[in-house]
Parts: C-alpha cells; sequence; structure tokens
C-alpha cells in the first residue's frame, strides 16, 4: 500500500476523486468493471482518455472568419461579437482584422469604408465603425431618412441616371 506525504493511500485518492464527479462522469465511473483500475495514476489518465474531447482549444486568427454578421443582426450587435470574439484569440494580426471584417459585414457602406481607407488599428476599425452603429441607429429613428432626403436635394439625376451637382456645368 502507497502513502503520501500527507498519510492517504492511492484508493482514498481515487475515493475523493470520485465525490468530484457529476452527471455523466460519475456515470462513467459507476460503469468502469470492478479491478480495472490498479491507482489513482490509472484512473486519472482513464479519465482524461474519456473527457480530453471537451477540452477548450486556443482559438486562432481562422476562428474570426466564422464570425459573421447574420441577416437582420445590428451593425452594433455584430461589432460586440466580433470585438468578443477578437478578445478569444491570442497573437491576432491587427492589420488583418478590417480584411476579416469586411468579408464577414452585411453593412455596404461601413465595407466601402473600410475597403476604401483600411484601418491600421482596432481602434481605428472600432471608431469608424461607431460612426456606421450612430447611422444605424438613426435610421432606426427615422432620422436617417431626412438626413438622406436633404443630401439628396442638392443633387438631380440627369437622363442616363447619373448623379451631377446643380451648381456644377457638365463639359460635354
Amino acid at each position: 500500500m502507497k502513502v503520501d506525504l500527507y498519510g492517504f493511500t492511492d484508493a482514498t485518492y481515487c475515493k475523493i476523486f470520485q465525490t468530484t464527479m457529476t452527471g455523466q462522469a460519475q456515470g462513467w465511473f459507476i460503469k468502469l468493471p470492478g479491478g480495472t483500475i490498479d491507482g489513482c495514476a490509472q484512473l486519472v489518465k482513464q479519465f482524461l482518455s474519456q473527457y480530453s474531447i471537451n477540452k477548450k482549444y486556443e482559438k486562432t486568427g481562422i476562428y474570426l472568419f466564422k464570425v459573421l454578421q447574420r441577416e437582420g443582426e445590428t451593425l452594433r450587435d455584430y461589432v460586440q461579437l466580433f470585438l468578443y470574439a477578437v478578445h478569444e484569440v491570442h497573437y491576432v494580426n491587427h492589420g488583418l482584422l478590417a480584411g476579416i471584417l469586411m468579408k464577414n459585414l452585411r453593412h455596404v457602406h461601413f465595407q466601402e469604408s473600410l475597403a476604401d481607407h483600411p484601418p491600421s488599428t482596432l481602434d481605428e476599425l472600432l471608431s469608424r465603425g461607431e460612426k456606421y452603429i450612430r447611422i444605424e441607429k438613426a435610421a432606426e429613428m427615422g432620422l436617417y431618412m431626412k438626413w438622406k432626403r436633404d443630401e439628396d436635394r442638392h443633387f438631380h439625376h440627369n437622363r442616363d441616371g447619373d448623379r451631377h451637382n446643380p451648381g456644377r456645368r457638365d463639359k460635354r
């Protein structure tokens, strides 16, 4: 019989280990055939072998490509979800975040902004996103449409559908 520094035997450790189990793990322990465990080290090894599939693995940058904006999801909710995912990934290349976000977005104007002038830092990316979040929020309240109508009043459409500034003369 092997006794450790604290006076516990392997059998004692196995009994203590069993009391920490609940649910499915306890069911697994109870179903172990009698006499198949020689000591605590073997019990721990079999337990880890049985449940290692549940281990949480470190997330890589590839994980961020799975964080897509769903149809009907607000930009605010999506950016918060994306930011949460960014914080789950260790060693994120911040230069790539704008490209990943742009690929996963449904918000066309924000996509265009990111494509036009990619931000170089996460803070810059979030600051730019905040602008489009405010516009989206205003649209929900009906304010954006009034702003858009006022903007459109300054422009008119010619026969070809091109927008022209009425104060500018075309050189055709």
